[in-house]
């Protein structure tokens, strides 16, 4: 029967040689498909810019558009620890993103949930406060909750743009290696 003779509901059998299937371990696999997640407390100033700028580093490393990276199973998302479902990115966030030449994702604000929490493959908190809490609210994902500059906590501007400015630019510093690490091994090492 031809293609074009198939009817919606048709019976259709696929004979696939062994020769053209190959095995991948599910570690390798594993690998390949990483989902990140940036936390701070209203998820829409310093978590959505993580976001934006690691999907940004990430897309310019494997060479392809960033509306790809979801498809292909390797992408950061953004959450809150104590958000209002909905609300849209802060101004000053997508002005700091802009000035960086950076493309503004579409955004709506979301908590982290235990179902997101189980996905991620690494969770980074701007602060240590930020981390703790996290950790508290879900202990079953506690060892992969991160501070993503341990030592020093990335505080919510609070000076207008300038501020934005700076937080975008100090996380744009962050990036590359964040991302060499996630591409060079299965698991990053990354301290907490």
């Amino acid at each position: 029967m031809h293609p074009a003779q198939l009817q919606h509901g048709d019976d259709v059998w696929m004979i696939i040689p062994p020769q053209a299937c190959h095995l991948i371990r599910s570690k390798r696999l594993r690998a390949m498909q990483r989902l990140l997640v940036f936390i701070c407390n209203r998820n829409t100033s310093r978590s959505p810019i993580a976001q934006a700028l690691c999907n940004a580093e990430i897309a310019r490393r494997l060479k392809i558009p960033q509306q790809a990276l979801a498809a292909r199973g390797f992408h950061a998302v953004s959450a809150g620890l104590a958000t209002h479902p909905g609300d849209s990115m802060a101004a000053e966030a997508q002005a700091a993103l802009k000035k960086l030449n950076v493309p503004i994702p579409a955004h709506q604000s979301q908590n982290l949930t235990a179902e997101l929490a189980g996905r991620a493959e690494l969770i980074f908190c701007m602060t240590e406060a930020q981390r703790q809490i996290a950790m508290k609210m879900f202990p079953n994902a506690a060892s992969k909750i991160l501070c993503l500059q341990p030592g020093q906590d990335l505080e919510d501007p609070h000076n207008g743009k300038k501020d934005f400015a700076r937080l975008a630019q100090q996380l744009q510093g962050i990036m590359p290696s964040l991302v060499d690490h996630l591409l060079s091994s299965t698991r990053p090492q990354v301290s907490s």
